[in-house]
């Protein structure tokens, strides 16, 4: 619990330096004694294509010549450095980024270099850490999280994990070992094309100027770019089909989305026409004024009780909702009194009331009138009735499978053969 400002330390570190001798006489690591060669099986077929066409552009027959092969890849024109790239760990993402986008920061060198690494199977791994920040005027360094940094290790025979530097970056915050620039600067005359004295002397003894010759590294660009591009060309179409799919299915999702959003709210405006719409007498009139009444006193959560008399209903409103205003009270007096005549008088259909629809409507308006004009909204896209009577629905459907289940079960108890003994 101590704090740590003030606090010194110092540290012993020792650096090491490989000479491109010991380098290119490392043997390969035993697959069986390392975990670090395992790849996922996602890793798409192109990767590994890209991987083995690197390594043939540049004819890399030891390990040490593949990882420059892939370092020498990554750090070539085509890529760019990019902070602004979104961080992913699918290997959708790392194919992306090797064939198409060319476009990333350190964490996309780092992964696509240690991926190709073992594809070449050669051992690698992610290291993490900071870069050396910046120098300050008393000489002091100071470094923060905005140097943090990725690059990976290979592991070779006899030597141990050795430091790669895939990442263009040119800040300065980084910088390519020794041994690997060393070694990719004059690979250029071991397999690879003639230098520029080459060049001329083959222009003098042919008696003319010849065709340029490639140097190592644009050959190398210049096959890879022939095997991004079949790629991007082979894989066009399934992408577009992918991405085609992909658009059906958000807009599936979107409408389905609108629907859930719509449908609760069209349903209760197509339960209350239906209900006034099949009321033709004035018992059928008073019981879907009710009916309404009820709904509107649960959408705006009014406090309404299943199983109280009509009176008592309008009592617990009341109190529930306010002051009503005189219109409302007597609109209220209005259904109570054409719903006790239709439930209990003999003569239930004599008496007419034209104004029950108007009336419901004025206490529904009355009732939402505290709410605010999001509850209003809310109140009316999902309005508490009618999504209560769908998990009532729902109730009576599972109910209905539980005793379907049940009477399949004794079905087949009844069925099953009985053994003796």
């Amino acid at each position: 619990r101590n704090e740590t400002d003030g606090l010194q330390y110092a540290v012993n570190s020792t650096k090491p330096d490989w000479t491109v001798a010991q380098l290119e006489s490392a043997k390969t690591i035993d697959p069986q004694a390392t975990a670090m060669l395992q790849l996922p099986a996602s890793v798409s077929l192109q990767v590994r294509n890209l991987t083995t066409h690197v390594l043939a552009a540049a004819h890399a027959t030891t390990p040490f010549d593949k990882a420059l092969a892939i370092q020498q890849f990554l750090t070539s024109p085509r890529f760019t450095y990019d902070v602004n790239v979104a961080s992913s760990a699918s290997s959708d993402a790392l194919a992306n980024f090797l064939l198409h986008t060319h476009r990333g920061f350190c964490q996309q060198y780092a992964s696509a270099m240690a991926v190709m690494a073992r594809i070449a199977r050669i051992p690698s791994r992610v290291a993490v850490g900071f870069t050396h920040g910046e120098q300050q005027a008393d000489g002091t360094w100071t470094v923060t999280t905005r140097d943090a940094h990725a690059w990976p290790e290979l592991e070779f025979g006899g030597i141990g994990w050795v430091p790669f530097e895939p990442t263009p970056r040119t800040d300065g915050q980084t910088q390519v070992p020794n041994y690997a620039v060393a070694q990719s600067n004059s690979k250029a005359g071991k397999g690879g094309a003639p230098d520029q004295s080459q060049k001329i002397a083959a222009g003098k003894r042919g008696g003319k100027a010849s065709a340029p010759v490639q140097s190592r590294a644009q050959l190398l660009d210049h096959n890879v770019e022939k095997v991004s591009t079949g790629g991007r060309a082979a894989t066009s179409a399934a992408e577009h089909h992918g991405s085609s799919a992909r658009a059906i299915a958000a807009w599936s999702l979107l409408v389905l989305a609108l629907l859930f959003l719509v449908i609760p709210g069209v349903v209760r405006i197509a339960s209350r026409r239906r209900r006034w719409r099949h009321a033709v007498t004035p018992a059928q009139e008073a019981s879907a004024a009710w009916a309404e009444l009820r709904a509107s006193a649960i959408d705006a959560d009014a406090g309404w009780i299943d199983g109280l008399s009509p009176r008592a209903t309008a009592r617990v409103l009341r109190a529930e909702s306010g002051a009503f205003a005189t219109a409302e009270i007597r609109a209220l007096d209005r259904i109570v009194e054409a719903v006790q005549r239709a439930w209990y008088a003999p003569d239930a259909d004599r008496a007419r009331t034209d104004t029950l629809e108007q009336d419901v409507a004025d206490l529904r308006i009355a009732m939402m009138a505290e709410a605010t004009i999001w509850q209003r909204l809310a109140r009316r896209i999902w309005p508490r009735s009618t999504m209560q009577s769908g998990r009532e629905l729902l109730g009576r459907f599972g109910a209905l499978l539980d005793a379907s289940d049940m009477a399949a079960a004794r079905l087949r108890a009844r069925l099953r053969p009985r053994h003796a003994g």
